[in-house]
């Protein structure tokens, strides 16, 4: 019954961030039933020691450092109950010294950080998230190595005799990456240049990380929660750990990156499905392009469709759909104000007060008894539509959510061609035009071209999985990706019609 040393990592973890009675019920509880439990067996043990977490410090400013005595405070559950389980062990652990091991992430070469992972994905897969950051990029997370974190344990338990009563030690490397030298280490790493972030509201970010759970059931890492932690900053200090443990860590996260990314780029499934990333992006010879020396061949995000000759689902192709969307969301609100009265007038710098004729004539006012809202409402709703819908998804979305993209074809093509044959309707019938009507119809007109070849992508890669593949059709159509056999046999297929 004598045990030198207990070592206590257990407790609930949610990157979900909803309240949980786990938390409590496993983490807080679960210390204080253990410790308990020890003195009843009748264990002697000469040390205790806890795996808390450097989130229950109060977050600073750039330039402060954090120690063991700085202020605690938790900005969610789980911070909460790592603070209320080193308060258990203060109070119930009297037999014996207790230390508290205040970790930060932890990392190894195949990953195994939710943190870091997400980011290599999203940058991988080029998603937008990738490109904008609601925080400060300066700001960051602190990281260790697991061997570190062994390393600290057994030095914990080999100077246990020499350690008082209670200690609190941060268990974190000297280096701290802010969440701009991690994305731009991890952007030169894979494709050899910096990835830039762009500046984003937190109101438009909570939106964004809203919506796109809705559309994916909830299954996006990204929550609104976290928007409000971009801006936490936690460099801690451990230079207790090194004084009265004489531990140091010995890897780097900024060098390790190195070796997690060739364990990526060589074995990418094992690498996803160890770190629990979805299906890897399947890595076709011949389909890559922008290859960078020191990477496997072929090896980007960017999938071109033989066929095409490009990527459809590309920011390239999408980015500009979004805006000449919201182009036209603007001009369809704007004429909205003046059905629902709000404005007098209707500016028109070719037609004049045409506009206004058209705007209010019996057409309209049919439009309005048939949908019960007002036209100019209804293009203003497909054309946000438009850009919500072009904006969701990554590069890859033309094979990994196909229901995306024809609900994004639905909304682009069939309601465009109406907006084009109302607009020509009101023109020839009423013998007037409206400037703004015309407007959106050359919106409607530049977005339908646009769009089709991503839509085509979509549903010929579906005609292939219904014919080839049937018992995957509805799996595919929403979201699920075909074994990657079968998806390397589609292209092969592809090229081979190319050539």
């Amino acid at each position: 019954n004598q045990i030198a040393s207990v070592i206590h990592l257990a407790a609930y973890y949610d990157f979900a961030g909803e309240p949980s009675p786990l938390y409590e019920e496993l983490t807080v509880k679960g210390t204080e039933r253990l410790i308990k439990s020890l003195d009843e067996l009748g264990f002697n043990y000469d040390q205790f020691i806890f795996s808390s977490t450097h989130l229950v410090a109060k977050s600073v400013e750039k330039g402060q450092l954090i120690t063991e005595d700085c202020e605690l405070k938790a900005d969610w559950d789980y911070p909460e109950s790592k603070i209320k389980a080193e308060n258990v062990i203060k109070k119930y652990c009297k037999n014996s010294k207790a230390v508290v091991l205040r970790i930060s992430g932890v990392y190894d070469e195949q990953g195994h950080s939710p943190p870091i992972c997400q980011q290599i994905s999203r940058i991988l897969e080029g998603q937008i998230e990738s490109r904008l950051y609601p925080g400060d990029p300066e700001k960051g997370q602190p990281f260790v190595h697991r061997l570190d974190v062994v390393t600290c344990i057994e030095k914990c338990i080999q100077k246990r005799d020499q350690l008082q009563n209670h200690e609190v030690f941060f268990v974190a490397e000297d280096e701290l990456l802010s969440f701009g030298e991690l994305q731009s280490r991890i952007g030169q790493i894979l494709y050899g240049s910096t990835k830039k972030t762009f500046p984003i509201p937190k109101i438009v970010a909570k939106t964004g990380a809203k919506a796109k759970n809705i559309i994916n059931s909830g299954t996006d890492f990204i929550k609104p929660w976290m928007i409000d932690l971009t801006e936490a900053h936690y460099p801690v200090s451990n230079e207790r750990a090194k004084a009265k443990l004489n531990w140091r860590p010995k890897y780097r996260l900024y060098q390790c990156l190195e070796v997690m990314l060739e364990n990526l780029k060589s074995n990418p499934e094992k690498f996803y499905k160890e770190n629990d990333l979805g299906e890897a992006p399947v890595f076709h010879q011949g389909i890559f392009k922008n290859a960078k020396p020191g990477c496997r061949e072929n090896n980007t995000s960017e999938l071109i469709v033989p066929a095409l000759g490009y990527n459809p689902s590309a920011w390239s192709q999408r980015v500009p759909i979004c805006v000449i969307a919201f182009i036209g969301f603007l001009i369809s609100s704007y004429l909205t104000l003046f059905q629902w009265g709000i404005t007098d007038n209707v500016w028109d710098p070719v037609f004049g007060n045409q506009s206004e004729a058209v705007i209010g004539s019996e057409v309209s006012h049919w439009m309005y008894s048939l949908i019960g809202i007002p036209d100019a409402a209804l293009g203003a709703f497909a054309y946000l539509g438009d850009a919500v819908f072009g904006i969701a998804g990554s590069t890859q979305r033309w094979r990994n959510r196909p229901w995306l993209v024809i609900i994004f074809g639905l909304d682009v093509i069939p309601l465009g061609i109406v907006s084009i044959i109302l607009v020509l309707i009101q023109g020839f019938y009423l013998n007037s035009w409206c400037f703004l009507c015309l407007m959106t119809a050359v919106v409607s007109m530049i977005l339908i071209p646009m769009a089709y070849d991503e839509v085509w992508a979509s549903i010929k890669y579906l005609i292939y999985v219904r014919k080839n593949k049937p018992k995957y059709f509805w799996k595919v159509l929403w979201g699920q990706r075909l074994p990657q056999k079968d998806e390397q046999a589609y292209f092969n297929k592809l090229q081979v019609q190319e050539a």
